[in-house]
C-alpha cells in the first residue's frame, strides 16, 4: 500500500487548510487519548480470565484442571495475551498425554497452533499435523477441515503459496462435502488472497471475493464480511482502481462489527485516507488518516496497559511470594516449639502405652494358655467319643455279618432243602403217569408256600462272604453279573483298586451299591447300568447310573421309609461321605457318591 507523507499533502492546496485544523486536531486528539486511558478491555474478557484463574487454584482432578488451563488460554488469545496463553496449553498437552485422552490431547495441539504469529515455523506446524494425524485418523471431517485451513495460513504466512493454495482446495471440497459455509467462505477468501497478491489474478480474485459477500450478507458473520470487503477494495487497489476501491471500503466501514472494532477502524480509515488522497480529496484525506493514527495509537496504549497490568501482576505476586516467606518462617518457629512439646507428650505417652501393652500382653499370653488347655481337653474328648462311636459301628458291621452268615446258613439248610425238594417234584411232572403229575403238583404248591413263608421271615439278606475272600471289586462284579438279565446289561468299571480296603468298610460299601442295584432291578425299567468305582486322592468315587425311567421329582433318601433306599443317606453319612442324585426321564439317573479314605 502505498504510504502518505503528511508533508507531501501540506504541498498541495490542502496546506493552508491543515494549518488552521492543526490546533483543533491536537486539542481533539489530546481529548480522545485522555479519553481512552479510562478505557478498560471487554468486561467479558476479564470476566473469563478471572473464573477460570479462581477454577485452577480449587483442588481438582487432573483433566479438569487441564480443561480449565484450555479455556484460561483461550480468553488470553483473544485478549492478545498468546504470552500468558501458551504456557497453559503445554501445560495441559502434558496432562492430556499422561491421562491418554487421544481427542482433548489432539485439540490442545491446534489451541496451540493458534497460539501467538509463528503460525510458519516446523514446531508450531507439527501441533498442527498431531491434529490433522487425529482427524485423519477418526475420518473427522470438519476437524480435517481446520487442519487444512491451519496449513494453508502456515503456508501463507511463509510465502509458500503452492502449499498453501493446495491446501485450501481441500478444505473447500471437504467443507462443501459436509455443509460447513464458514469454512468454505474462509479458505475461498484466503485463495483469493494467493490469486491477488502472489498470482496477480484480480479478477479470480474478485469471484472469490463476490461469492463470500453474496453469502455473508445474509448472516451475522460481520467480521467475515468486512475482510471480503477490504480484500475486494485491495483488489482494486492493486489495479489502482481507487473509485471502485473506495465503494467497497465504503462498505465495510458501514457494517457493525463487535469484536476487534478498533482494528478494523484504523485499518478502514487507514484505506480511506489512502483513496481519497490518490482521487484528489486532501482534506477527508486528512481526517481518515487522523482517525485511523487516534485508533493506532489506542491500540499501542491498550498493549502498554496490558504490559503494565502484567508487570503490576508479577509485582503482587512477588510480594505476595515474599510474604509468605515471612509467614512461613514464622510458623516453622512456631512449629518447632510445638514440635518439641508434642515430642515430650508423646514419649510419655509411647512410655506409659508401652507399659499398658506389656501387662496386657502377658494377662492375654496366660488367657490364651489356658483356652489351648481347653482346646486340648476337648478335642481329647471329642477323640474318644470318636473312637467310641467307631467301636460301636465295627461292632455292629460284625454282629450284622454274623447274623447274615446265620442267615445264610439258614438258607442252606432249610430253604435249600425245600428248593431241593420242589425240584424233585417238578421233575415228577415228566412222567406220563397223571396220578403221579397231580400229586407232583400238589406236593410243589405246598414246597412253594413252605419256602415263601421262611423267605418272609428274612429281610433282603444276602451273603457276603466274597467280600472276605477276594475284596470289593471282585464281589461288586459278581454282583452285577448275577444281577445281569437279558434285558439288563449291568459293567463294572475301576480305577486305582489295586489295593484291598478295610473288611469293614468294603462291606458297607458292598450293601450302598447291592441296594441300589436292588432299585434299579425293581423300578428303573432300564435295559443298562454302570459302576464306576475311582480310587484317587485318598477319596473313593462311586458312580452308579442307569438308563431308566428316573426318580421321582423332588426325591430325597431321607424322605424314603423301610430298610433300602432310605438307609442309604444314613450308611453315606456314617462313612463321613457325600451323596448326589441327577435323575432325568430323558436319561435315566445317577447316583455319586464320595468317601474318604
Amino acid at each position: 500500500m502505498k504510504q502518505i507523507n503528511i508533508y507531501n499533502i501540506l504541498s498541495k492546496p490542502a496546506a493552508v487548510l491543515f494549518q488552521m485544523l492543526k490546533a483543533f486536531i491536537i486539542l481533539q486528539f489530546i481529548f480522545i487519548y485522555a479519553s481512552s486511558l479510562a478505557q478498560e478491555k471487554s468486561k467479558q474478557v476479564f470476566d473469563s480470565i478471572a473464573f477460570y484463574q479462581k477454577q485452577l487454584e480449587k483442588p481438582d482432578n487432573s483433566k479438569s484442571r487441564a480443561d480449565n488451563l484450555v479455556k484460561l488460554a483461550q480468553n488470553y488469545n483473544l485478549n492478545d495475551r498468546h504470552d500468558k496463553a501458551s504456557p497453559l496449553l503445554f501445560e495441559a498437552l502434558e496432562i492430556y498425554k499422561s491421562l491418554n485422552l487421544e481427542k482433548e490431547l489432539a485439540y490442545c495441539n491446534y489451541e496451540i497452533f493458534n497460539t501467538g504469529n509463528a503460525k510458519n515455523s516446523e514446531q508450531s506446524r507439527r501441533h498442527l499435523q498431531a491434529f490433522y494425524d487425529y482427524a485423519k485418523k477418526k475420518n473427522n471431517i470438519k476437524a480435517l477441515v481446520q487442519s487444512h485451513l491451519g496449513f494453508g495460513v502456515s503456508y501463507l504466512s511463509s510465502k509458500t503459496y503452492p502449499k498453501a493454495k493446495e491446501n485450501y482446495k481441500k478444505a473447500i471440497a471437504l467443507a462443501r462435502k459436509i455443509g460447513d459455509s464458514l469454512s468454505l467462505v474462509r479458505a475461498r477468501g484466503n485463495l483469493g488472497l494467493i490469486h491477488s497478491g502472489y498470482e496477480n489474478l484480480q479478477d479470480s480474485a474478485r469471484i472469490k471475493y463476490q461469492k463470500n459477500i453474496d453469502y455473508l450478507q445474509s448472516t451475522t458473520e460481520h467480521e467475515l464480511l468486512v475482510n471480503n470487503l477490504i480484500n475486494y477494495a485491495n483488489s482494486y487497489e492493486k489495479e489502482k482502481k481507487f473509485k471502485l476501491a473506495l465503494n467497497y471500503i465504503n462498505q465495510a466501514k458501514e457494517v457493525p462489527i463487535s469484536t476487534n472494532v478498533d482494528l478494523y477502524h484504523k485499518v478502514i480509515n487507514a484505506k480511506l485516507a489512502r483513496y481519497h488522497y490518490e482521487l484528489g480529496d486532501y482534506k477527508t484525506a486528512l481526517d481518515y488518516m487522523y482517525k485511523s493514527e487516534q485508533l493506532r495509537r489506542k491500540i499501542n496504549y491498550e498493549k502498554q496497559k496490558i504490559a503494565i497490568a502484567d508487570l503490576q501482576e508479577k509485582y503482587e505476586a512477588e510480594k505476595k511470594e515474599k510474604e509468605n516467606i515471612v509467614l512461613k518462617h514464622d510458623i516453622e518457629k512456631k512449629e518447632k516449639v510445638q514440635q518439641l512439646l508434642w515430642a515430650g507428650i508423646i514419649s510419655a505417652l509411647v512410655i506409659g502405652s508401652l507399659i499398658v501393652f506389656l501387662i496386657l500382653k502377658n494377662a492375654r499370653k496366660k488367657r490364651e494358655l489356658i483356652r489351648k488347655e481347653e482346646q486340648l481337653k476337648q478335642k481329647q474328648i471329642e477323640k474318644e467319643l470318636k473312637d467310641q462311636e467307631l467301636n460301636s459301628i465295627d461292632t455292629l458291621i460284625e454282629g450284622q455279618e454274623k447274623e447274615r452268615q446265620r442267615l445264610a446258613e439258614n438258607l442252606h439248610d432249610n430253604l435249600g432243602a425245600t428248593l431241593a425238594a420242589l425240584k424233585i417234584n417238578l421233575m415228577q411232572l415228566q412222567k406220563p403217569d397223571a396220578n403221579f403229575k397231580q400229586q407232583a403238583l400238589q406236593n410243589g404248591v405246598e414246597l412253594i408256600n413252605d419256602a415263601y413263608e421262611k423267605v418272609r421271615g428274612m429281610a433282603h439278606e444276602k451273603s457276603t462272604g466274597v467280600i472276605a475272600k477276594k475284596g470289593l471289586l471282585p464281589a461288586i462284579k459278581k454282583l452285577a453279573n448275577q444281577f445281569s438279565t437279558q434285558d439288563l446289561a449291568i459293567s463294572v468299571e475301576d480305577f486305582g483298586l489295586d489295593n484291598r480296603l478295610d473288611n469293614s468298610l468294603e462291606i458297607r460299601i458292598y450293601r450302598i451299591i447291592q441296594e441300589l442295584l436292588t432299585n434299579i432291578i425293581k423300578h428303573a425299567k432300564a435295559t443298562q447300568a454302570i459302576i464306576s468305582l475311582t480310587n484317587h486322592d485318598s477319596c473313593l468315587n462311586i458312580i452308579v447310573e442307569d438308563n431308566g425311567i428316573g426318580l421321582p421329582k423332588n426325591f430325597k433318601f431321607s424322605n424314603q421309609t423301610g430298610i433300602g433306599l432310605g438307609s442309604i443317606e444314613k450308611r453315606v453319612e456314617n462313612l463321613m461321605g457325600t451323596i448326589e442324585i441327577d435323575s432325568n426321564p430323558q436319561r435315566g439317573t445317577s447316583i455319586i457318591i464320595n468317601i474318604p479314605l
